[in-house]
C-alpha cells in the first residue's frame, strides 16, 4: 500500500566539480571577515585535534636572512 510522504525529499546529484564550484561561489559570497573568521575556527580544530590545544599566543619566530657572499644565486 503506498502512502503519501508528509515531507517531500528534496536533494540532487551533482558530480564532485560541480559541488566544488558550488563550494567555491558560496564562500566567494561571503564577506572576507567571515571567511577569515571560518579559516581561524578551522584551524584551531585542525591544531586541538593534533596537538591536543591551541596555544593563546603564537610567538613570531623569525630573523633576517643574510645572502652569503659564496652563492649569488641563494635570493
Amino acid at each position: 500500500m503506498s502512502t503519501k510522504r508528509k515531507i517531500e525529499l528534496v536533494g540532487k546529484k551533482i558530480s564532485f566539480v560541480e559541488a566544488e564550484d558550488e563550494d567555491l561561489i558560496f564562500w566567494a559570497e561571503k564577506p572576507v571577515g567571515e571567511r577569515m573568521k571560518e579559516m581561524t575556527e578551522w584551524n584551531k580544530k585542525i591544531w586541538i585535534t593534533i596537538n591536543g590545544n591551541y596555544p593563546e599566543v603564537i610567538e613570531k619566530d623569525g630573523g633576517k636572512i643574510i645572502k652569503s657572499d659564496t652563492d649569488e644565486d641563494d635570493f
